[in-house]
């Protein structure tokens, strides 16, 4: 039978009356759980009970929350070494909290518990290996220089607090959980200055909100971000993504698929990759907003902007983009890059960056993900993202004769069909001359026009 263990948020909501809890079907030799196991009814339940053909070792060492069946409730003592609770009317029920044991330190019940838990002190510390459990506020970080590696913190509400007077934070290859309830966060700033750094594949479930004052959160590229990213409310919270201090990983790209917002300043030395499309609290598709201010591209860094042609303004600009709704400006320094990533443009589009300001940028300062566009900056903060006229000029036979082809794909108005990034170029390439191999006379426009269906063909198989 196989084993199963749990580092990560599993919330289980109402989506139908199928779907409330974590369903086993066949038999499981062990299930270890060190996140956040969450449902509105049942948190674990089996075809055959516990005892039965379900779960032959279970071990809870984070936070199950919600109902058990009795037979895991006359087991609670067995398995359970984090806690076991459910929730109902805003209060907290039926907790059962385990003593701490090795390397798993559970915070202390708040009187009965029906308020949730103290925090945990977490005041110029330095700890490998923990697993920390709470139902509120966990982990209370004051002073500086504090650092957890190769641990977990686990919150109903929030998983880290900072101190109202701020402190500093470093979180090494290091899971935290939390932000389940409404209005609470992973991590949660105050009225102090705070500092977070994100290292070594940390693993980050949940919202993360700085709070007031002037905030930095630095982000190397191994970082695992599943939820949003808030500045707050300060005049000046920096974000700074890096590059990991291990070699191996110094090629790595951030993916940016949640909002940003409460950044008045963001430098990137590192690749990082905006995405135009995020899910929203209601589980719908909605467009990605990336609030960074002033944006500062180092030399090592590449900010990567995923650009959806289809979404337009009145005048037939391009807006669907992260960084639309920014306030602030772009710089790139020594060889930084903006690169669009502009698969499925056409001939021309204008991208519109709004608010923010390009005038420092210069056309070299600019990349395009395909091959067959380049970019220009244009007036009142936009780029122009234009089709090549020819082919570069490659060092082969018959490169007149591919331009022409080339051309025809052009004058037919089909160039959005054509997925063509730098590593593909030399494919492309050779499907225009598997095209006039075929037919020496379809460098004309018409009968370009008529390959075209064929070429579509070959490019959506291979290419």
């Amino acid at each position: 039978p196989p084993s199963v263990v749990l580092f990560l948020t599993i919330i289980i909501r109402y989506f139908s009356s199928k779907i409330n809890h974590l369903l086993w079907q066949s038999q499981i030799e062990n299930l270890e759980n060190n996140g956040i196991l969450a449902s509105n009814k049942f948190v674990i339940k089996t075809e055959s009970g516990y005892t039965g053909n379900g779960i032959i070792n279970l071990t809870n060492n984070g936070l199950f929350i919600g109902k058990l069946e009795q037979d895991l409730k006359d087991k609670i003592q067995d398995f359970n070494k984090g806690f076991v609770f459910k929730v109902e009317n805003g209060e907290y029920k039926e907790i059962n909290r385990a003593e701490n044991s090795g390397n798993i330190i559970n915070a202390n019940l708040n009187g009965d518990g029906k308020t949730g838990t103290e925090s945990i002190d977490f005041t110029n510390k330095t700890e490998i290996g923990k697993i920390y459990n709470g139902i509120t506020d966990t982990l209370l970080v004051k002073g500086k220089e504090n650092s957890l590696t190769n641990s977990t913190v686990n919150g109903y509400t929030n998983a880290v607090v900072f101190d109202k007077a701020g402190g500093e934070l470093t979180l090494d290859n290091s899971i935290i959980n939390g932000g389940v309830a409404e209005n609470s966060f992973l991590v949660k700033g105050q009225s102090g200055n705070d500092i977070l750094s994100l290292s070594n594949k940390t693993i980050i479930n949940g919202n993360i909100n700085l709070g007031e004052e002037n905030d930095n959160l630095n982000i190397d590229n191994t970082v695992q971000l599943n939820g949003t990213l808030d500045g707050g409310t300060g005049n000046k919270d920096t974000l700074t993504f890096n590059s990991s201090a291990t070699k191996s990983s110094s090629d790595k790209n951030i993916n940016i698929l949640y909002d940003i917002k409460g950044f008045e300043e963001t430098n990137i030395d590192t690749s990082v990759t905006l995405f135009e499309k995020t899910v929203g609290d209601n589980g719908e598709i909605k467009n990605l907003t990336a609030q960074l201010g002033n944006i500062t591209i180092a030399k090592n860094g590449e900010l990567t902007l995923r650009v959806d042609g289809t979404k337009k303004d009145t005048e037939g600009k391009v807006t669907g983009h992260a960084l639309y709704g920014n306030k602030g400006s772009i710089t790139a320094e020594n060889g930084g890059k903006l690169t669009l990533n502009t698969f499925g443009f056409g001939e021309a589009e204008v991208i519109d960056f709004k608010d923010t300001d390009l005038a420092k940028l210069k056309d070299e300062d600019i990349k395009l993900s395909s091959a067959l566009h380049s970019g220009e900056i244009g007036e009142n903060n936009t780029i122009t993202v234009s089709a090549k006229k020819d082919l570069e000029d490659l060092d082969v036979a018959n490169y007149e004769k591919l331009n022409k082809i080339y051309h025809g794909i052009l004058n037919s108005k089909n160039l959005d069909k054509f997925t063509v990034s730098e590593e593909q170029y030399g494919a492309f390439t050779k499907y225009l001359h598997d095209i006039y191999a075929a037919n020496p006379y379809a460098y004309s426009s018409e009968l370009s026009r008529k390959t075209m269906s064929m070429m579509k063909n070959l490019a959506d198989k291979d290419l």
